[in-house]
């Protein structure tokens, strides 16, 4: 009876002593994977892209209008166990010359070729005719109009070129006052600009982008016309004039613009009364003789005697025009008045 337990024993014993040994000699295989699972790298603007990854391409939708970088810098995902090379986070060359090979556990390798996609939709541009182009401090002077499609609004910029001398003014972006991807407006472009931009001149304007060029024919750039521009003042200098004498009146313009103007003066009507203050000659006419450029001299009608009274000089029908040798074309606003003095200008003999 002992002896057959003890042979039990034994035989427990020695399956146990097989068994451990060989749990103890048993290895796992290695992992075979060498996938990458995640491709992630940032735009120009700091949003987070995600690469398509096939068999053997990883695949980067570049955003339109945003330049494309010479390099990257990829967070990298891969199969468990697995290593990447180059490593995740390394600065690599944002083309199809970046190569990754990504090794498994078990030594077996796979290539992955780095593909950037930055086809872009096609821009189209023109010069906007049948506007007045000016300059001048005030956002409403548009210096110019660009209309199209798909502008590039990130790495556009914008060069007058001389016409006559070829000389090149950038255009600071700040300026840029309508600016999407349909249009361009440039205003409100001082005077003493940065670039030396003067009005009065043709130049030709150059769009250039990291994806687009042109350069559009000659256009003229008029001095400001708004009355933000310039300002009028006018004064009579006398207060009693003789009969069949002369009447002056001071003047001046004022403003950003006031260099490229010069006055149009014509002949001024004049509201006379008579000694009881009564309107007789309304619509009286006093015949400029000269215009000095800072005072205006006018020769009074007969009509006009002693006793009577000048109560208003219409100088309305005057205005200033841009000087000679530039765009002769260029609208003026009318921006003279009726000079009312008080007291009356008094007529002696």
């Amino acid at each position: 009876m002992n002896t057959r337990i003890r042979i039990k024993q034994m035989l427990w014993l020695f399956s146990m002593i097989l068994f451990i040994t060989y749990s103890c000699s048993d290895e796992y295989l290695d992992y075979p994977f060498n996938d990458i699972e995640k491709f992630d790298l940032s735009d120009a603007e700091g949003n987070t892209l995600k690469a398509t990854v096939t068999s053997d391409s990883i695949l980067v939708y570049w955003p339109p209008f945003q330049p494309v970088p010479e390099s990257i810098v990829p967070s990298i995902s891969v199969s468990e166990n697995a290593k990447v090379s180059p490593a995740s986070g390394t600065e690599v060359a944002f083309s199809e010359e970046t190569v990754y090979t990504v090794t498994a556990q078990d030594g077996s390798t796979r290539t992955y070729t780095l593909k950037p996609i930055t086809k872009r939709p096609a821009t189209t541009l023109e010069f906007h005719i049948g506007t007045t182009y000016s300059m001048g401090g005030d956002a409403g002077n548009q210096l110019f109009e660009l209309r199209g499609e798909f502008i590039d609004t990130l790495s556009a910029k914008i060069t007058l070129i001389d016409s006559i001398t070829g000389q090149r003014f950038p255009v600071d972006r700040k300026y840029f006052t309508s600016f999407g991807i349909t249009r361009l407006h440039v205003s409100g472009l001082p005077y003493d600009n940065e670039a030396g931009i003067v009005a009065g001149r043709w130049y030709r304007l150059e769009f250039a982008s990291d994806f687009y060029n042109v350069t559009f024919p000659a256009y003229y750039i008029n001095p400001s016309t708004r009355s933000t521009a310039f300002s009028f003042s006018a004064t009579i200098d006398q207060t009693e004039v003789t009969a069949g004498g002369q009447l002056t009146i001071s003047y001046s313009l004022s403003g950003e613009s006031a260099p490229y103007f010069e006055g149009n003066f014509m002949d001024a009507g004049i509201t006379v009364l008579d000694p009881n203050g009564n309107y007789i000659e309304s619509s009286a006419k006093a015949k400029l003789i000269s215009d000095s450029g800072t005072r205006l001299t006018y020769q009074l009608p007969t009509t006009v005697t002693a006793d009577y009274k000048i109560a208003g000089v219409n100088i309305n029908n005057s205005r200033f025009i841009i000087q000679s040798g530039l765009n002769p074309d260029l609208s003026t606003p009318n921006s003279l008045s009726t000079l009312w003095p008080w007291p009356e200008i008094n007529v002696l003999e």
